[in-house]
C-alpha cells in the first residue's frame, strides 16, 4: 500500500551510451509510477532532467518529486524526509558510487517504520 521510491546512482563503464541510458532510467521510473526518484550522481543529473520532462508529459496530475544530488550522501536527508510508513525503495547505484551510505541513513532514522533490505 506504500509508495515506490527510487534512489539512483550513476551507472559506471557505459562509455558513449551513457546520456542516452542515464536519460532512459529516469523516464522508465516516471513510466513505472515511482512517487519519488532521487538522482545521484554527475551522470544521473540526466536521468533527473529526462524524468521531469516524462512527468510532466504523461502523468501532470499525479506529483513525481525528482531530486538531484552530486553525491549520495547528501541524499540521505531528502530521503529519509520523504519515506512515510509502508514506502518501497529501491537503492541501487554502481559500487563506485557508495550506495550505501543512503541505505544506511534510511535504516537508521526509520527503524520503526521501514525495513531496509540488502539484496
Amino acid at each position: 500500500g506504500g509508495r515506490a521510491i527510487a534512489v539512483l546512482g550513476d551507472m559506471a563503464e557505459l562509455g558513449e551510451l551513457s546520456r542516452f541510458e542515464h536519460e532512459r532510467v529516469g523516464r522508465e521510473a516516471v513510466r513505472l509510477g515511482v512517487a519519488a526518484l532521487v538522482a545521484c550522481g554527475l551522470r544521473m543529473r540526466d536521468a533527473a532532467e529526462a524524468a521531469r520532462q516524462q512527468a510532466e508529459a504523461d502523468r501532470p496530475q499525479v506529483p513525481v518529486r525528482v531530486l538531484h544530488f552530486e553525491q549520495p550522501a547528501r541524499a540521505a536527508a531528502p530521503v529519509r524526509e520523504l519515506l512515510l510508513a509502508g514506502d518501497v525503495v529501491l537503492v541501487k547505484g554502481s559500487r563506485s558510487m557508495a550506495m550505501e551510505r543512503v541505505l544506511e541513513a534510511i535504516g537508521a532514522q526509520a527503524e520503526a517504520d521501514v525495513t531496509v533490505q540488502d539484496r
